[in-house]
Order: structure tokens, then sequence, then C-alpha cells
């Protein structure tokens, strides 16, 4: 089978590689549709090789075909169309026992070498423990299931954040997590939804999936702008998903008192808080990360329409143009939002 493999920075390389064998527990996947996340393009310049280090096969959002089936591998079978959970949890550490199978302290994540290397999806088959499959509903495309994997990040921020029916948020950065944030706020009942970046392709999808106001961060002030939508009072949410100081001080100062930042964006690797507005408004900061039962959800709503994948899905390329498909995802130029791969 082909793979796509990292060599070194700024450089993928399709490789030929046995196809895997499966243990009992396991199902042989047809990899159909493989997504780029942001992480990976990280990856692709060399800026995090404890994660994505030279010789891993990258990718870690995917979907696909059973082509074959363990002994024991639950109710699956050949043919079954199926989105990829990337997160492999022991299933036996604290967080496992309390159904937190994706704070695993023994966590495998497809794609990266975290904590153990483990090859990605950017092949054409893939060998998975049977738990992180998930069925696809009919009508849902590969492309559609491969972006469980970033909708599930939105739906599980928002749960943290108990976003309420009524309430007001702000997405910082609108790659496709916070294009997705987007849309599923409006299913949460939100009923004011501003989006800020200083790319304006994204702030116009941000526009076609439901936000009422898109900042460019290049061009106004965003935080006097959030203000005056919210009549001086703050939004009751602000979702960080940029990662940068000065998108979380923003963040703080648009909040309402008692207001909460969703801390999900990282590209600074340490950033400071505005402490004393933090303290004498009482601010909420609450952390998030992948997502667990949620990708149940998002398949449902991919069904039915009510989340839309296809604004969001800007490129394709076969798997032998890897290295192309990602110069795109990490061209500012090329407008790409998620660029798939398809085997």
């Amino acid at each position: 089978m082909k793979v796509a493999i990292l060599r070194k920075p700024r450089e993928i390389i399709i490789e030929e590689r046995p196809i895997p064998k499966i243990a009992r527990d396991e199902v042989l996947v047809r990899i159909r549709a493989s997504g780029i996340c942001g992480s990976d393009i990280h990856g692709f310049h060399g800026k995090i090789p404890e994660r994505r280090p030279p010789g891993i096969i990258v990718g870690h959002e995917a979907a696909g075909e059973v082509a074959d089936v363990g002994a024991e591998a639950g109710s699956f079978k050949v043919g079954d169309r199926v989105a990829i959970n990337p997160l492999i949890p022991c299933r036996e550490c604290y967080s496992c026992r309390r159904g937190w199978f994706h704070l695993c302290d023994a966590m495998i994540t497809l794609g990266s070498a975290m904590r153990v290397f483990h090859d990605g999806a950017m092949c054409e088959y893939l060998a998975l423990p049977y738990r992180q499959l998930h069925f696809l509903p009919s009508g849902v495309s590969y492309e559609a299931g491969a972006l469980a994997e970033p909708a599930g990040n939105a739906i599980h921020l928002l749960n943290r954040g108990t976003l309420e029916i009524g309430s007001t948020i702000a997405v910082f950065g609108t790659g496709a997590v916070g294009l997705m944030v987007v849309q599923t706020a409006r299913l949460f009942g939100a009923s004011k939804v501003i989006a800020v970046d200083i790319n304006p392709f994204r702030l116009g999808k941000a526009k076609e999936l439901g936000a009422d106001v898109a900042v460019n961060a290049s061009e106004r002030n965003p935080v006097e702008i959030i203000m005056q939508e919210t009549d001086g009072q703050g939004v009751d949410m602000a979702v960080e998903a940029a990662g940068f100081t000065a998108t979380y001080h923003q963040c703080a100062e648009v909040l309402r008192k008692r207001g909460t930042v969703i801390a999900l964006g990282f590209m600074d690797p340490e950033v400071t808080l505005p402490m004393r507005n933090i303290i004498y408004r009482e601010l909420s900061i609450i952390g998030s990360t992948a997502f667990t039962y949620e990708i149940e959800t998002v398949l449902s709503l991919f069904a039915t329409g009510e989340l839309n994948d296809k604004p969001l899905i800007t490129h394709t390329f076969p798997l032998e143009a890897a290295q192309k498909a990602f110069e795109t995802a990490a061209d500012p130029e090329s407008k790409a939002i998620k660029v798939m791969i398809v085997p």
C-alpha cells in the first residue's frame, strides 16, 4: 500500500508498505478521506518534532471503509462505512475509569509521537481497535466523516463552557475548528455569534456559516467592535482558537462579568493573562481538548444537514500528491481551510 511520510521539514514522500495485519479486536480500514490538521502543518514546518518527527505517517482526521474484521471486533463487517476516532485510550487509568478517554494518561494518537510513536491515516489501509470506529450514517460523505474530529472538538468545548440558549459568543480564530464553533454555537442557541480573524476569506466563510458579525482584526479593533455589539456588556463566552497572548488578552477584555474564556489555541508556548481583570470580574478560563462521546452527535448532525461540511473543504488531492496538499494547506494565500487527501 501507499503511505505519506514526513521525511523532513517541508517534505512529504510516498512509500510502499505492506498492508497491516489485524489483531482479533481490530478492524482494517480502507482509508477514503484524510484531512490535514493545523497540527499537521506545524509538523510539516518542523515546529513540533516531538509530536511529528521525521519518518512518521502523518494524519489523524480520517474516515473509510471496513476491509477486514478481527474475530473479536464487535459488530463491524466488511463494507461498513466508518469515521475514525484518532485518540486510542488505555481504558485503565484514572481518567479512563471516569469516562474521560480523551484525557487518558497513556493516550496513543494517530500520526503523532507525543507519548508513543504511532503512524497516522494518510495511507491506503489502517488497522485500528474496533472501539475507535463509528458508523457513518447514510448520506454522510467520507470527507464529512474525516471532519468529525474538528467538529467533535467544537461541540466538546461548547459543552465544557456550558453555552446556554440566548448566550453571546465571540470566536477568535476561524480555522476549521473555529468555523465549526460558529456553526455549532448556533445549534446551541447562541443569540449572537461574532467571529474574529485577520483572514478575509475565512471571515467570509464564518458569515456563510452563521456568524452575525465578522471582524478583521488587522483593520478594526475587535474589542471595541464586540463591546459595541453587546451594548457595552461583553459576550458570555469567548473561544480562543488562535493561540496567541494578544488574542487571549482580547478574549478576557470582551467578556461580561463572570464570562468564560474557552482555551483551545496554543501557538505561543506560554501566554500571560490579565489577572486583575480576571479576578475583579470573576472570569472563568476553561481548557478544552479533543472530544469523547461528541463524535456520535457530530455524525448525527451531518446526517440531518444541521452541520455543513462543504464550505470547509476547500481542496482535495490524491494521496500521491500529498506534498502539494501540504504546501497548499500551509500557504496563507491559497484560501485553504480544510485540505483533504483522498487515497
